[in-house]
């Protein structure tokens, strides 16, 4: 075989590997749910997981031996390469051991506790050569796999350092656990980090018990290491393993977030919906305008098929199928988020359908079902317990109300229904001060209306206080009183100005005058001109009783 054959087939060989993806946590809480340690019924639970190895073991053909005697295998990293379920198996086996170890610490016996320890012994060992078996697969694995593994191995290796009590490595093992389970409830989705944070807040107590054990002996010194410095694991392979987590999860589309949560996608045919969205929207400046309408009424079909996949899954949990059945939004993070991508596109396209229309009814009726479709979606964000996104649609949908009033007092203008249009534009008004958008698209319609409202409520005031004429000539009958009783009744809702203005007095002499006196002109003396009185000491006599006769009086 030539070397370019030999490429060739590698090439096809890589293409052919598939990451295996086994969410170790979540599958173990599962199981210790349903078959026993709800009711802490340890022995129920081993013997499950005896079944649950020998299973496995039938289905890959893995025997221990032959009939007549058992030849214990382990498993190589050729075979865990070829089948995930080698993984399991390994992962069975530890819990086996682990949960016999647990169902003897009840038993007082000393016979008893030596078995619990060799159990417990033997879970470590069995983690320790797991750990090595997923770093031999790395490249067979994804990022989250590697990190539950190593979470779920350091558990173990803990839980047997301290019954051993070996305080350092146990405080360690513990540490490390919990970093993993905290950097995981902080990157999946909501509805799975649940069970990451309560597997971090069971090994608190367990931490807290190794501090003051460490504290009390002469490994204090060693602890504050620990805490400061950090094993590898914490330090760096958890950080390299979350970049490479958020790196998958976001091209594939395992997990997408939406409005500051994270959200898990786990069915193929909505995965495949939520990247044609993402293309459609990264590449809408593309598209021919003569298109652009068409592929909008694609993707509406395409998000109601996945909401009705959605739907169906939902169904068949019990927690939703009552609220579904009743005809209500069921509180899933998903659902309400097809529902939204629906919403926008939706939008989307009768904001097209508006800008090739020309007549004021097709303009209204357009508005009136955007609204329609708004307002069903705020009624399924509050039925969702999301009441944010509700109030925040409920003010987005007042500037298409007003739009949609807008125009239908167009429409009463054109018929002559002044009044009509009036209170149709006084509504719109109403509604635009009340509507605070946040949408590129609403704003940009908030800012064209507001304009047009403002002007067309100068031509509905014109209309109403100015009488309509066929002629020329001047009109008789003319009724002033009326007149100014309609703009004072109806034309102060809009904010006209006084009419006729009011008068306001105005000084007769000049101001200037006032304030210069006489240092402006210099005025003539005007003395002998003016006729000077005698005083009565002047007078006298004579002048008395002239002015007593009445010839000295003037």
């Amino acid at each position: 075989m030539t070397a370019e054959k030999v490429q060739v087939v590698e090439d096809a060989e890589a293409e052919e590997i598939q990451l295996y993806n086994i969410p170790v946590l979540q599958m173990l809480k599962a199981a210790q749910q349903e078959h026993g340690l709800r009711h802490r019924d340890y022995q129920r639970y081993r013997r499950y997981c005896n079944n649950r190895c020998r299973r496995i073991r039938k289905f890959l053909k893995f025997r221990q031996g032959e009939k007549k005697r058992v030849v214990p295998r382990k498993v190589t990293e050729y075979e865990a390469k070829q089948n995930a379920l080698f993984v399991h198996l390994c992962i069975m086996g530890i819990e086996q051991d682990w949960a016999y170890s647990m169902e003897l610490k009840h038993d007082d016996g000393a016979r008893s506790r030596h078995h619990m320890r060799n159990k417990l012994r033997k879970a470590s060992k069995k983690a320790n050569e797991l750990t090595s078996l997923l770093e031999s697969i790395a490249d067979q694995c994804d990022s989250r796999t590697t990190l539950e593994v190593q979470a779920y191995c350091a558990f173990i290796t803990a839980t047997w350092a301290f019954e051993q009590q070996d305080w350092p490595v146990c405080f360690a093992k513990f540490k490390s656990a919990q970093t993993i389970y905290n950097s995981l409830a902080g990157t999946l989705a909501a509805d799975e980090a649940e069970v990451y944070s309560k597997a971090s807040q069971e090994i608190e107590p367990s931490l807290r018990y190794c501090q003051y054990n460490l504290n009390e002996s002469s490994d204090g010194a060693k602890m504050q290491d620990f805490i400061g410095k950090g094993n590898q694991l914490i330090d760096g392979k958890v950080s390299e393993h979350l970049a490479k987590l958020k790196i998958e999860e976001s091209e594939n589309l395992n997990v997408t977030e939406w409005r500051g949560r994270k959200i898990a996608v786990k069915n193929e045919s909505v995965r495949v919906f939520l990247l044609n969205y993402r293309e459609f929207m990264d590449g809408i400046g593309d598209i021919a305008a003569e298109e652009l309408q068409d592929k909008y009424v694609e993707m509406l079909m395409e998000a109601g098929e996945a909401i009705d996949t959605v739907k169906g899954e939902l169904r068949l949990d019990a927690a939703h199928r009552t609220v579904i059945e009743k005809g209500q939004t069921p509180q899933n993070d998903l659902f309400l988020y097809l529902n939204h991508i629906k919403l926008e596109v939706t939008l989307g396209r009768y904001g097209i359908i508006a800008s090739n229309a020309s007549k004021m009814n097709e303009l209204s009726r357009v508005y009136e079902q955007t609204v329609q479709y708004i307002s069903e979606f705020i009624k399924k964000c509050y039925e969702a317990d999301n009441s944010e996104l509700g109030d925040e649609l409920d003010s987005e949908k007042n500037t298409y109300l007003a739009a949609c009033r807008y125009y239908q007092s167009q429409q009463a203008f054109e018929m002559g229904k002044l009044k009509e249009a009036g209170a149709l534009t006084l509504k719109a008004r109403q509604c635009l001060e009340a509507s605070e958008p946040k949408r590129e698209a609403t704003r940009t319609l908030h800012s064209s209306i507001s304009s047009q409202v403002q002007s067309f409520s100068s031509s509905i005031q014109a209309a109403l206080v100015l009488p309509a004429t066929q002629s020329t000539q001047k009109d008789s009958s003319f009724d002033k009183e009326n007149v100014l009783k309609n703009l004072s009744d109806f034309g102060a809702q809009f904010g006209t100005i006084e009419f006729p203005p009011a008068l306001k007095p105005i000084p007769a002499k000049a101001t200037l005058f006032d304030i210069a006196g006489d240092k402006v002109f210099d005025f003539p003396n005007l003395e002998d001109k003016v006729e000077k009185k005698q005083s009565a000491e002047a007078k006298g006599i004579t002048g008395r009783l002239g002015g007593w006769l009445g010839w000295g009086a003037k």
